[in-house]
């Protein structure tokens, strides 16, 4: 958990910094170490000093472009100087006085430079990258016709530790480039899968109450009758009505109002079963589908859910009541959702002339006296 909050301090947090930013936090801050590293094995093999030196400038230099980078946010400036820092002054100098293609080191400063390169923007990417690719080529034609201006040890072992240095550096740093880009990939998809549920939520919920919305009640509607349809089980519908809400919304304005619709569409989420589903279909209105349930059965539910609504305690004693119409699917009338939608709207309608607060069933066909009177709430049957 240290070692997190080490690596976190110093590449930088993912929600304030980008994964480019990152990158180039943890390149700038590896190349102030192992620079430092780099001089101090330097001064004690008793190299160049003009290579030791440049190592020190290179570190000082790199100090500053990642202070500027990490704690004051300056990216860009930051980048184009490291690129030309590493391109034009310490891979020539670290070629010229490191052996060569004999030597090691400046071709983990030229994977630097390539890192540094590949988070620039569009045009100074490209620039870089072309700067680089000469810069390397010149140098190459340079040692071929020149090969006496190179300085490189005699000292078999250092030339080898020389090379074997390097590799192990470039290894370490592409191990920790690796795993900075997995841990932003892992984060920016944990942002995305919030994201992405956040947005299905709000496509398929309504944004005041919380309860489905009318496109997606409907949807699953369609979807219910087609599997009672196809397992040959009963299905039925309570479409819900609360009871004078214009006359609550003039008495004690509309933000009163949209806590009643909060606090009864909550009532009815808590209350309905398990394998109910229900949705705010219109303003005032909530439709509830019961699968696998018969007209008595959805009935008992819908008294249940109107005496919860009857019991709730809205602001300074305010009450509220709920009316609503029962019906049951009949597998050889009722062909799409609406025909089932409009049987409970006629329902729910007997019901509000009958009184309020109540609910009735859609009993028969619409062609014949389709209620039922003593169906209605509270006398549901046994």
């Amino acid at each position: 958990m240290q070692v997190k909050k080490i690596a976190l301090f110093i590449i930088g947090q993912p929600d304030k910094f980008s994964l480019e930013h990152r990158i180039f936090n943890i390149t700038a801050a590896v190349a102030v170490m192992i620079a430092l590293i780099v001089g101090i094995e330097n001064l004690f093999l008793e190299l160049s000093p003009f290579l030791t030196t440049s190592i020190f400038v290179y570190m000082a230099l790199m100090m500053l472009i990642y202070y500027l980078s990490r704690f004051k946010n300056i990216l860009e400036p930051s980048i184009t100087a490291a690129c030309i820092l590493l391109i034009l002054f310490f891979t020539p100098a670290s070629w010229i006085f490191n052996g060569g293609t004999d030597g090691g080191a400046h071709y983990t400063v030229m994977f630097y430079g390539l890192v540094i390169c590949a988070v620039c923007t569009d045009w100074k990417r490209n620039l870089f990258v072309l700067l680089l690719i000469l810069m390397v080529i010149g140098l190459g034609v340079f040692e071929y016709f020149h090969p006496e201006q190179i300085l490189y040890s005699d000292n078999r072992i250092l030339r080898y530790f020389d090379v074997i240095s390097s590799m192990v550096i470039t290894i370490v740093i592409t191990i920790l480039l690796f795993l900075v880009y997995s841990k932003n990939y892992d984060h920016e998809r944990a942002r995305v899968l919030q994201y992405s549920q956040l947005l299905e939520e709000m496509a398929i919920t309504d944004g005041l109450t919380g309860l489905f919305n009318h496109s997606y009640i409907y949807n699953l509607l369609e979807d219910t009758i087609i599997d009672s349809r196809h397992h040959g089980s009963s299905l039925s519908i309570i479409m819900f009505d609360l009871d004078y809400f214009k006359n609550i919304n003039d008495a004690f304005g509309h933000e009163f109002g949209n806590r009643v619709l909060v606090d009864v569409s909550s009532s009815l989420k808590n209350d309905i079963r398990n394998c109910d589903l229900v949705g705010r279909y219109g303003g005032e209105e909530f439709l509830v589908i019961c699968p696998a349930t018969g007209l008595k059965e959805a009935s008992e539910l819908a008294a249940r859910l109107i005496m919860g609504v009857e019991n709730l305690i809205i602001g300074n004693g305010i009450r509220v009541t709920l009316s609503g119409g029962v019906a049951e699917l009949n597998r050889d009338i009722d062909g799409t959702a609406i025909s089932l939608i409009e049987k409970a709207d006629d329902a729910l309608y007997q019901a509000k002339r009958m009184g309020r607060n109540r609910i009735a069933q859609y009993s028969r066909s619409r062609r014949e006296v389709p209620f039922d009177l003593t169906s209605a709430y509270p006398n549901i049957p046994s």
